[in-house]
């Protein structure tokens, strides 16, 4: 399924801005990031990072991933 904003719970796609916690990865929608100082991940202390939906993804499964499955990258990395 589709990646979801820890705050709010809607979904994320590539034209999102995002905010990403560098400790663990919780994504969260740029305008729910300002409810928020921290990651709101129970027990993760971690300072939130602006970024873009698509930045995130490139970050995280590098753009090959990407380009191989696009849509599907979120899945493939839990695997």
């Amino acid at each position: 399924g589709a990646l979801r904003c820890s705050l709010c719970h809607d979904a994320l796609d590539e034209s999102t801005p995002v905010v990403a916690c560098p400790e663990c990865d919780t994504l969260l929608h740029e305008e729910c990031r300002k409810e928020v100082d921290v990651c709101p991940t129970l027990g993760c202390c971690g300072a939130l990072q602006q970024q873009s939906y698509a930045e995130y993804l490139e970050e995280r499964d590098g753009p090959i991933a990407r380009r191989a499955r696009p849509g599907l990258a979120s899945a493939s990395a839990k695997r």
